[in-house]
């Protein structure tokens, strides 16, 4: 995709993992895979967003994956958002949201949690929203509004944002590239059909000319639920953007 707006860097390629859903039927070689695979791409950026975890914060530690994800080679970092089943748990023992984001943390992963990040090397900006889950929760989410306050709107703006809810707000307010999961492709059919008459990008690339935005959302690397597929893709070898930007 290209981006109509000056930056420090003409290309940029982004990797993005999403919908992980890490548990205890995880295995340490399925992981293992999907960093070979991403360390391949030679990505500049790796974006995680969202449901890195399934319900819990200890498989993720206790077997080891954060230091496989420490293996996760960017060239200017690897980020990550929480998705709605970061907060599938956080009423249990040692599995808060702070549990959570130092793990992720000690896994050399930049947690944005309604987050704003201008990259001075690259002349972008990266905004990375807490999920649309805590909308029904006791503590809301920042609005798109107050997040944008802190960007320049004459250089390329990338939202993460794990639930492609709401395309409209972002391609109107003059956000570039959303970059979503949750979705999963439906998994399973006939859900596949449910899910595409809910989302207007389900899976996939959505572009709005009027306003040149453009959204992506992958159908994710694991599987919620019951861990098979029906008539839908995962997305096992890492959806990977090649972004060029006007210098």
């Amino acid at each position: 995709m290209k981006i109509d707006k000056p930056a420090k860097q003409e290309k940029l390629r982004i990797v993005q993992l999403t919908d992980i859903h890490i548990s205890e039927i995880v295995t340490p070689q399925f992981i293992q895979q999907m960093v070979d695979k991403v360390n391949r791409l030679n990505a500049d950026l790796v974006v995680i967003t969202g449901d890195t975890i399934d319900s819990r914060i200890d498989p993720f530690i206790l077997l080891g994956f954060n230091k496989q994800f420490q293996q996760l080679k960017a060239k200017y970092g690897t980020y990550i958002i929480f998705g709605n089943h970061e907060y599938a748990s956080i009423d249990k023992p040692n599995n808060s949201l702070e549990n959570i984001a130092t793990a992720y943390k000690s896994a050399n992963m930049h947690l944005l949690k309604d987050d704003v990040l201008y990259d001075d090397k690259l002349g972008i900006t990266l905004i990375g929203r807490n999920d649309y889950i805590t909308e029904k929760l006791k503590t809301a989410r920042a609005s798109l509004d107050d997040l944008l306050l802190f960007t320049d709107p004459d250089a390329p703006i990338i939202l993460l944002d794990h639930q492609p809810q709401d395309l409209n707000e972002p391609a109107e307010k003059g956000v570039d590239l959303m970059i979503s999961g949750h979705t999963h492709g439906g998994q399973i059919f006939p859900v596949n059909l449910v899910v595409d008459y809910l989302y207007k990008n389900p899976h996939g690339i959505y572009v709005d000319p009027n306003h040149k935005f453009t959204s992506i959302v992958s159908s994710g690397y694991g599987l919620w639920g019951p861990p098979i597929r029906l008539m839908t893709r995962c997305d096992k070898q890492a959806d990977t953007l090649n972004t060029k930007i006007r210098p």
